[in-house]
């Protein structure tokens, strides 16, 4: 006798078509973050209104920005690769077209 969930290929599916959707959620949130910290600059984010970062940090700020949108670019395949490839286009079977972001 099993004991606890028992998955089902529905379950299953609909749990990878909300990951992919949370991906896509990401992707998006990430590449507005990145605009806006390339718009700052290191000295923007230095001098933000309130709160600003010390010059020591500004910078860590952004480097590490510019790695999660390096994530998110080769996730999108909008990223210069030697082999590109796009995950979420490769997953709209899933949850249907990749919208433009």
């Amino acid at each position: 006798m099993a004991i606890g969930n028992q998955m089902n290929a529905n379950q299953l599916n609909i749990m990878l078509a909300n990951r992919v959707k949370e991906l896509q959620v990401w992707i998006a949130a990430v590449l507005e973050l990145q605009s806006f910290v390339v718009n700052q600059g290191v000295s923007g984010l230095e001098n933000l209104t309130t709160g600003g970062f010390t010059a020591t940090d500004a910078p860590q700020y952004q480097i590490a920005v510019n790695y999660l949108n390096n994530v998110a670019v080769i996730a999108n395949g909008t990223a210069a690769q030697a082999t590109p490839f796009d995950f979420l286009d490769a997953l709209t079977s899933r949850i249907g077209p990749n919208p433009s972001m």
